[in-house]
Protein backbone atom coordinates (compact mmCIF):
# COMPACT_ATOMS: atom_id res chain seq x y z
CA UNK A 1 0.00 0.00 0.00
CA UNK A 2 1.54 3.45 -0.95
CA UNK A 3 -0.54 5.04 2.09
CA UNK A 4 -1.26 8.71 0.57
CA UNK A 5 -5.44 8.18 0.79
CA UNK A 6 -5.48 6.15 4.19
CA UNK A 7 -9.18 5.75 5.18
CA UNK A 8 -10.23 8.35 2.65
CA UNK A 9 -13.74 6.95 1.49
CA UNK A 10 -13.68 7.11 -2.40
CA UNK A 11 -16.78 6.55 -4.19
CA UNK A 12 -16.00 5.42 -8.16
CA UNK A 13 -19.36 5.61 -10.47
CA UNK A 14 -18.70 2.76 -13.53
CA UNK A 15 -16.49 1.31 -11.25
CA UNK A 16 -17.03 -2.00 -12.53
CA UNK A 17 -14.70 -2.09 -15.67
CA UNK A 18 -12.59 -0.27 -17.75
CA UNK A 19 -11.29 2.96 -16.29
CA UNK A 20 -12.73 2.73 -13.27
CA UNK A 21 -11.72 -0.43 -12.57
CA UNK A 22 -8.31 1.07 -12.82
CA UNK A 23 -9.11 3.54 -11.22
CA UNK A 24 -10.68 2.13 -7.89
CA UNK A 25 -7.84 -0.66 -8.09
CA UNK A 26 -4.88 2.23 -8.06
CA UNK A 27 -6.71 4.53 -5.45
CA UNK A 28 -7.33 1.49 -3.18
CA UNK A 29 -3.65 0.52 -2.96
CA UNK A 30 -2.55 4.25 -1.55
CA UNK A 31 -5.05 3.05 1.33
CA UNK A 32 -8.59 4.33 0.33
CA UNK A 33 -11.70 2.63 0.86
CA UNK A 34 -13.21 2.41 -2.22
CA UNK A 35 -16.63 2.06 -3.00
CA UNK A 36 -17.43 0.50 -6.70
CA UNK A 37 -20.87 1.32 -7.69
CA UNK A 38 -22.22 0.70 -11.58
CA UNK A 39 -25.41 -1.06 -13.22
CA UNK A 40 -24.03 -4.25 -13.48
CA UNK A 41 -23.37 -6.67 -10.38
CA UNK A 42 -21.19 -9.06 -11.42
CA UNK A 43 -18.85 -6.87 -12.44
CA UNK A 44 -19.03 -4.31 -9.10
CA UNK A 45 -18.28 -7.22 -7.12
CA UNK A 46 -15.30 -8.70 -9.24
CA UNK A 47 -13.95 -5.13 -9.03
CA UNK A 48 -14.05 -4.91 -5.27
CA UNK A 49 -13.43 -8.83 -5.03
CA UNK A 50 -9.89 -8.20 -6.41
CA UNK A 51 -9.23 -5.31 -4.21
CA UNK A 52 -10.47 -7.18 -1.47
CA UNK A 53 -7.75 -9.90 -2.03
CA UNK A 54 -5.38 -7.74 -2.83
CA UNK A 55 -5.11 -6.40 0.73
CA UNK A 56 -7.34 -3.61 -0.01
CA UNK A 57 -10.87 -2.06 1.26
CA UNK A 58 -14.13 -1.90 -1.45
CA UNK A 59 -17.23 -2.32 -1.08
CA UNK A 60 -19.83 -3.23 -4.35
CA UNK A 61 -22.85 -1.26 -4.38
CA UNK A 62 -25.28 -1.57 -7.44
CA UNK A 63 -26.47 1.62 -8.51
CA UNK A 64 -27.64 3.10 -11.95
CA UNK A 65 -26.61 6.93 -12.09
CA UNK A 66 -30.13 7.79 -14.43
CA UNK A 67 -31.86 6.65 -11.36
CA UNK A 68 -32.18 9.56 -8.76
CA UNK A 69 -33.36 6.65 -5.86
CA UNK A 70 -30.81 4.05 -6.48
CA UNK A 71 -28.28 7.20 -6.48
CA UNK A 72 -29.37 8.55 -3.10
CA UNK A 73 -30.05 4.60 -1.95
CA UNK A 74 -25.88 3.62 -3.22
CA UNK A 75 -24.95 7.18 -0.81
CA UNK A 76 -26.69 6.08 1.57
CA UNK A 77 -25.51 2.60 1.86
CA UNK A 78 -22.07 4.28 1.53
CA UNK A 79 -22.55 6.19 4.86
CA UNK A 80 -24.22 3.27 6.98
CA UNK A 81 -21.14 1.59 5.82
CA UNK A 82 -18.18 4.03 6.31
CA UNK A 83 -19.25 7.03 7.96
CA UNK A 84 -18.81 9.69 5.60
CA UNK A 85 -17.58 9.97 1.54
CA UNK A 86 -14.19 12.07 0.97
CA UNK A 87 -14.21 12.06 -2.99
CA UNK A 88 -16.87 10.88 -5.53
CA UNK A 89 -15.17 10.08 -8.80
CA UNK A 90 -18.47 10.25 -11.61
CA UNK A 91 -17.25 8.16 -14.16
CA UNK A 92 -20.35 6.54 -15.60
CA UNK A 93 -20.71 7.15 -18.59
CA UNK A 94 -22.73 6.40 -22.00
CA UNK A 95 -21.16 6.09 -25.25
CA UNK A 96 -23.10 8.54 -27.34
CA UNK A 97 -25.16 7.83 -30.39
CA UNK A 98 -22.79 7.37 -33.59
CA UNK A 99 -24.25 9.23 -36.57
CA UNK A 100 -24.97 12.32 -38.05
CA UNK A 101 -27.24 14.85 -36.27
CA UNK A 102 -29.63 14.42 -39.13
CA UNK A 103 -30.04 10.99 -38.18
CA UNK A 104 -29.36 10.78 -34.58
CA UNK A 105 -32.73 9.41 -32.76
CA UNK A 106 -33.44 12.02 -29.81
CA UNK A 107 -34.08 9.66 -27.25
CA UNK A 108 -30.38 8.55 -27.46
CA UNK A 109 -29.84 11.89 -27.08
CA UNK A 110 -30.97 12.94 -24.06
CA UNK A 111 -30.03 9.42 -22.58
CA UNK A 112 -27.10 10.68 -23.31
CA UNK A 113 -27.24 13.88 -21.61
CA UNK A 114 -29.29 12.44 -18.60
CA UNK A 115 -26.24 9.68 -17.95
CA UNK A 116 -23.13 11.97 -18.37
CA UNK A 117 -24.22 14.78 -17.29
CA UNK A 118 -27.24 14.44 -15.39
CA UNK A 119 -25.93 11.72 -13.82
CA UNK A 120 -23.14 13.42 -12.68
CA UNK A 121 -25.61 15.88 -10.81
CA UNK A 122 -27.51 13.07 -8.98
CA UNK A 123 -24.25 12.11 -7.65
CA UNK A 124 -23.16 15.64 -6.47
CA UNK A 125 -26.36 16.16 -5.07
CA UNK A 126 -26.62 12.55 -3.08
CA UNK A 127 -23.06 13.56 -1.53
CA UNK A 128 -22.94 16.96 -0.98
CA UNK A 129 -25.05 17.07 2.72
CA UNK A 130 -22.10 15.23 3.76
CA UNK A 131 -19.14 16.93 2.47
CA UNK A 132 -20.77 20.31 3.16
CA UNK A 133 -21.41 19.17 6.88
CA UNK A 134 -18.24 17.85 7.06
CA UNK A 135 -16.30 20.78 5.21
CA UNK A 136 -14.21 19.03 3.04
CA UNK A 137 -14.19 16.97 0.32
CA UNK A 138 -13.42 16.52 -3.39
CA UNK A 139 -15.09 16.14 -6.55
CA UNK A 140 -14.20 14.48 -10.17
CA UNK A 141 -16.08 14.61 -12.87
CA UNK A 142 -14.62 12.74 -16.12
CA UNK A 143 -14.39 14.69 -19.30
CA UNK A 144 -12.85 13.91 -22.42
CA UNK A 145 -10.21 14.90 -25.13
CA UNK A 146 -13.40 15.43 -27.58
CA UNK A 147 -14.62 18.52 -25.46
CA UNK A 148 -11.64 20.68 -26.97
CA UNK A 149 -12.21 23.65 -29.54
CA UNK A 150 -11.04 22.01 -32.25
CA UNK A 151 -10.89 19.05 -32.28
CA UNK A 152 -12.38 16.91 -35.21
CA UNK A 153 -11.87 13.25 -34.45
CA UNK A 154 -15.76 12.81 -33.29
CA UNK A 155 -16.98 9.34 -32.61
CA UNK A 156 -20.48 10.62 -31.19
CA UNK A 157 -21.34 14.19 -30.66
CA UNK A 158 -23.75 13.76 -28.14
CA UNK A 159 -21.05 12.52 -26.07
CA UNK A 160 -18.85 15.11 -26.82
CA UNK A 161 -21.49 17.27 -25.79
CA UNK A 162 -22.25 15.87 -22.58
CA UNK A 163 -18.29 16.50 -21.99
CA UNK A 164 -18.41 19.95 -23.03
CA UNK A 165 -21.53 20.26 -19.87
CA UNK A 166 -19.42 18.68 -17.58
CA UNK A 167 -16.24 20.76 -17.92
CA UNK A 168 -19.33 24.00 -16.80
CA UNK A 169 -20.90 22.28 -14.51
CA UNK A 170 -17.19 21.22 -12.81
CA UNK A 171 -15.78 25.15 -12.97
CA UNK A 172 -19.25 26.37 -12.05
CA UNK A 173 -19.70 23.76 -8.97
CA UNK A 174 -16.04 24.52 -8.03
CA UNK A 175 -17.08 28.10 -6.87
CA UNK A 176 -20.08 26.90 -5.41
CA UNK A 177 -18.19 25.08 -2.95
CA UNK A 178 -15.01 27.00 -2.23
CA UNK A 179 -16.83 27.68 1.10
CA UNK A 180 -17.14 24.65 2.19
CA UNK A 181 -13.54 23.70 1.31
CA UNK A 182 -14.87 21.21 -1.40
CA UNK A 183 -13.05 20.37 -4.46
CA UNK A 184 -13.93 20.10 -7.75
CA UNK A 185 -12.16 19.14 -10.99
CA UNK A 186 -12.79 17.86 -14.22
CA UNK A 187 -10.08 15.28 -15.51
CA UNK A 188 -9.68 14.14 -18.54
CA UNK A 189 -7.74 10.91 -19.62
CA UNK A 190 -6.86 9.37 -22.44
CA UNK A 191 -8.11 6.98 -25.55
CA UNK A 192 -8.05 3.75 -24.49
CA UNK A 193 -9.96 0.45 -26.56
CA UNK A 194 -12.31 -0.40 -23.64
CA UNK A 195 -16.21 -1.87 -24.22
CA UNK A 196 -16.94 1.31 -23.66
CA UNK A 197 -16.05 1.96 -27.23
CA UNK A 198 -17.75 -1.28 -28.81
CA UNK A 199 -20.02 1.09 -31.09
CA UNK A 200 -17.10 2.84 -32.75
CA UNK A 201 -17.34 3.54 -35.81
CA UNK A 202 -14.95 0.68 -38.11
CA UNK A 203 -11.42 2.11 -38.27
CA UNK A 204 -12.58 4.63 -35.46
CA UNK A 205 -8.70 3.81 -33.14
CA UNK A 206 -6.71 3.09 -36.72
CA UNK A 207 -3.66 4.58 -36.51
CA UNK A 208 -4.22 6.79 -33.62
CA UNK A 209 -2.20 6.40 -30.51
CA UNK A 210 -3.77 5.38 -27.63
CA UNK A 211 -3.12 4.15 -23.86
CA UNK A 212 -3.84 1.25 -22.12
CA UNK A 213 -7.08 1.35 -19.74
CA UNK A 214 -4.71 1.48 -16.73
CA UNK A 215 -2.87 4.27 -17.79
CA UNK A 216 -5.67 6.48 -15.39
CA UNK A 217 -4.33 4.78 -11.91
CA UNK A 218 -1.27 7.16 -11.50
CA UNK A 219 -2.59 10.19 -12.47
CA UNK A 220 -5.82 10.08 -10.77
CA UNK A 221 -3.58 9.14 -7.59
CA UNK A 222 -1.67 12.48 -8.47
CA UNK A 223 -4.88 14.76 -8.24
CA UNK A 224 -6.12 13.31 -5.23
CA UNK A 225 -3.37 14.06 -3.61
CA UNK A 226 -2.10 16.84 -4.96
CA UNK A 227 -2.79 21.12 -4.72
CA UNK A 228 -4.33 21.40 -7.60
CA UNK A 229 -6.97 24.92 -7.56
CA UNK A 230 -10.58 23.64 -7.38
CA UNK A 231 -12.27 24.59 -10.55
CA UNK A 232 -8.91 23.52 -12.55
CA UNK A 233 -8.98 21.23 -15.42
CA UNK A 234 -6.72 18.03 -15.11
CA UNK A 235 -5.38 15.94 -17.94
CA UNK A 236 -3.48 13.06 -17.67
CA UNK A 237 -1.37 12.82 -20.65
CA UNK A 238 0.68 16.00 -20.40
CA UNK A 239 1.12 14.64 -16.41
CA UNK A 240 2.00 11.22 -18.00
CA UNK A 241 4.89 12.70 -20.30
CA UNK A 242 5.55 14.99 -18.16
CA UNK A 243 6.60 12.21 -15.55
CA UNK A 244 8.26 9.82 -18.18
CA UNK A 245 5.05 7.41 -18.06
CA UNK A 246 3.18 8.32 -21.52
CA UNK A 247 5.21 5.94 -23.37
CA UNK A 248 4.60 3.03 -20.64
CA UNK A 249 1.10 3.04 -21.84
CA UNK A 250 0.92 4.22 -25.04
CA UNK A 251 0.98 2.35 -28.35
CA UNK A 252 -0.47 2.66 -32.02
CA UNK A 253 -3.88 0.85 -32.69
CA UNK A 254 -3.28 -1.11 -35.96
Amino acid sequence: MGGNLIDKVVVVTGGGRGYGEHMAQAIAKEGARVVVTGRTQSECEKSANDINRDGGTALAIVADVASTEEVRAMAKATLDEFGHIDVLINNAAYPGPVGTTAEVDEAEWRYTLDVNLTGSFRCVQAVLPGMMAQESGHIINLSSGTARLGYRHIRSLGYTTSKYAIEGFSSGLAVELEPYGIRVNAFTPGLAETRFLSNMPDGYLTGLKCQTPDHVGPPIVHLLGSEICSGDAFEALPWLDANGLLERYSYVHA
